[in-house]
């Protein structure tokens, strides 16, 4: 039986249209006692969440979405699904010997793994071809595991919090041809890293955490003419913060937090349109003004 191609409302939520005998799409196949969700979507909106458990079937032009939890680190249940059937995979249990189970996930755009995964892992994700988007929170991966990513030409996003990463492995991401975002959780990162990181011609949002940060880093990046959005944790003060004034041609947002940030670092930062935070707290330009006043009237 054929069913239309756009979702049909049911109980106010949008479902998937399925073909039964699965040859208009793909079928998943899980072991029966359900591993984790399936979530299907179309054109970015949020369609259908179904247990992984048993076939399932996904018409053609659907996302599919398998999130494991962290108690799955077998990657035999990878190594059971249609190669071509999962766009995005959260899986934080899986382990190196796991990663074998995704040699042929060609069409993977995001996958997030976590603290199992070593260099060794990470050097098995080098031929996933169509991977945009990569995330791996392990204190395993190094610069010896980020050097693994210079064969993924299509990645636009890497998050790796935490790790142990160094200046090093930061430079190696920069030559990754279209990134245009990183994001690092690393204490062996020093203000070097932002200097070169600032030599990035596409890398428009950059997160930077480390207690060895100065507001040199702040100042170093001040040189990039594609930053859009900073994120910057570290030993920074009101100096650092004002160096936000100076440089950032294509600055729109930034968050600081350091030890010594204080209400007027901030408001200079609005001074020039530029979005900042003072203790994880947003600080809107009406704030800004209210504090400006208190101090003007002080």
């Amino acid at each position: 039986m054929t069913i239309p191609a756009m979702p049909l409302l049911i109980g106010g939520m949008p479902k998937p249209p399925v073909d039964a005998d699965g040859a208009d799409g793909t079928v998943l196949t899980f072991p029966e006692t359900a591993i984790g969700t399936v979530m299907l979507t179309k054109q970015g909106e949020f369609a259908d969440i179904r247990a992984a458990a048993g076939e399932v079937h996904v018409a053609s032009g659907w996302t599919v979405q398998l999130n494991l939890p962290d108690a799955v680190s077998d990657g035999a249940v990878l190594a059971a699904q249609p190669p071509n059937g999962v766009h995005i995979l959260i899986a934080a249990g899986l382990d190196d010997d796991a990663l074998d189970g995704l040699a042929d996930y060609r069409v993977l755009t995001y996958l997030r793994l976590g603290a199992r995964v070593t260099p060794a892992g990470v050097a098995k994700l080098a031929h996933l071809s169509s991977l945009t988007m990569l995330s791996i929170a392990s204190e395993h991966v190094d610069d010896a595991a980020v050097e693994q990513l210079a064969g993924l030409p299509e990645l636009l996003s890497i998050h790796l919090d935490p790790c142990a990463v160094t200046d090093a492995g930061a430079a190696a991401l920069t030559r990754l041809p279209k990134v245009t975002s990183i994001s690092i959780t690393s204490d062996r990162l020093t203000d070097a890293a932002a200097q070169v990181l600032a030599e990035s011609p596409t890398l428009q949002n950059l997160t930077l955490h480390g207690s060895a940060l100065t507001n040199e880093a702040i100042r170093a990046l001040s040189t990039s003419t594609s930053l859009e959005s900073v994120t910057l944790t570290g030993g920074f003060d009101d100096a650092g913060l004002l160096e936000l004034v100076n440089g950032y041609p294509a600055l729109q947002n930034a968050r600081i937090d350091g030890p010594a940030v204080t209400d007027a670092g901030v408001m200079a930062a609005f001074a020039v349109g530029i979005t900042a935070q003072l203790n994880g707290q947003w600080f809107s330009p009406k704030a800004a003004e209210r504090l400006r006043q208190r101090q003007v009237s002080g």
